[in-house]
């Protein structure tokens, strides 16, 4: 585990950032190790320093508000971290919920390590229900763009992603890598 000089130090290597949303989001992260979630509530109470829960629960707001993050420097940043190179076991999923009005429908793609699955790239669905081998395919392309097909031991997936276009695409993309 990085403490938070190292994590300081990765972040700034791979995010076109200043240093104050460097050390904000450094913050953040160890924030959530420390809640182990992700209510933004608990997120707050846990940053600490001088300023009020309130306070920083603005902070936060603001932050995801002003900020893009750039999936391929989150990705590459996130697979340097990983203390493996090879045989990766690739999680895809899609979750879908409601944010008041808004329905937010996102497939994900990331690396599973340790038992836990960290993102590396994904798209938001412009409609309700499950993803289709267009889509599907269109992540997996984004994600061969950065981690090589034969680096990857494993693709695991609910029920959703079934179909024979569905694997006849992905013996396709691996043939192709």
């Amino acid at each position: 585990m990085l403490n938070d000089s190292e994590l300081n130090t990765v972040l700034q290597e791979h995010l076109p950032w200043n240093r104050a949303r460097i050390r904000f989001i450094v913050a953040f992260v160890i924030a959530l190790m420390k809640v182990t979630t992700v209510n933004l509530t608990k997120v707050a109470n846990a940053l600490g320093g001088r300023a009020s829960k309130t306070s920083n629960y603005r902070r936060i707001q603001r932050f995801f508000s002003d900020v893009v993050f750039e999936y391929k420097a989150w990705a590459e940043m996130v697979l340097r971290l990983l203390p493996v190179e090879t045989d990766f076991i690739i999680s895809i999923d899609r979750t879908n919920w409601r944010f008041g009005r808004f329905e937010i429908n996102l497939l994900m793609a990331g690396v599973v390590y340790q038992g836990t699955a960290y993102p590396l790239v994904g798209m938001l669905l412009a409609k309700a229900g499950s993803s289709n081998t267009a889509e599907r395919t269109a992540l997996i392309e984004r994600l061969l763009s950065l981690v090589p097909a034969s680096s990857i031991k494993a693709l695991v997936a609910d029920r959703e992603f079934i179909g024979k276009q569905w694997l006849e695409t992905l013996n396709l993309l691996r043939d192709s890598a």
